[in-house]
């Protein structure tokens, strides 16, 4: 998949939620992979929801089987990363959220950043640190910002505007790093130009134009 379409499928999930086809019968090989699930004592309803919407699709119910197997090996290393981090949160959250940071590539180390992090933010946290290394992000750009929207007086909010910002600023072309650091520290901007407010204070230093991040005269 590439990154323009990880970067769309972002939009959309920050848009609205994924809603799992309920009328869409499971295939007995299907069912059979989410009952192992729940026998282990994983959540289920993310490899529900994922199966209803690839059988809906017409993908053959072998190749969703197959495809819900490798998540739900995920879940299994998710849950095992995670421990006692899961306490007092939305354990369904955050588990899919860290089995998506693993799909990722994300390192383990910067898991534990997030389980970190106070208790409600952890599972966005998470989930949103899976979502910006897939589109390209560097890791450690994207914990900085995670930790600085997480640990203000409106994580939720402000997590989410500089997720978003985020998002915006890599689809209009921006470079992926980039647009991470400077969502961070201008999350709170995001119906505003791309690189933030600080043009008139540029002009006013002499520089011609909204430069980008690192390209600011100096």
């Amino acid at each position: 998949m590439t990154n323009v379409l990880k970067i769309a499928l972002l939009f959309a999930a920050l848009g609205a939620p994924s809603v799992a086809r309920a009328e869409t019968p499971l295939d007995a090989e299907v069912a059979a992979v989410i009952e192992l699930a729940r026998s282990a004592g994983l959540p289920v309803l993310s490899l529900d929801a994922k199966a209803r919407e690839g059988l809906a699709k017409g993908v053959p119910a072998a190749r969703v089987a197959a495809h819900l197997e490798a998540l739900r090996v995920d879940l299994g290393r998710a849950v095992t990363l995670i421990g006692s981090a899961a306490e007092g949160v939305d354990r369904e959250a955050l588990v899919s959220g860290v089995a998506a940071a693993l799909r990722a590539r994300v390192s383990p180390g910067a898991i534990r950043q997030i389980l970190t992090l106070p208790v409600g933010v952890r599972a966005p946290g998470a989930r949103s640190l899976a979502d910006l290394v897939a589109a390209g992000c560097n890791e450690a750009d994207v914990l900085h910002l995670i930790d600085r929207a997480g640990r203000g007086p409106n994580p939720d909010a402000a997590l989410h505007s500089a997720v978003t910002r985020a998002v915006t600023l890599i689809t209009q072309g921006h470079p992926p790093d980039l647009a991470a650091a400077h969502a961070a520290d201008h999350g709170d901007e995001a119906e505003g130009p791309p690189w933030g407010k600080d043009k008139d204070k540029d002009k006013d230093k002499g520089h011609g134009k909204d430069d980008a991040p690192g390209q600011q005269k100096k």
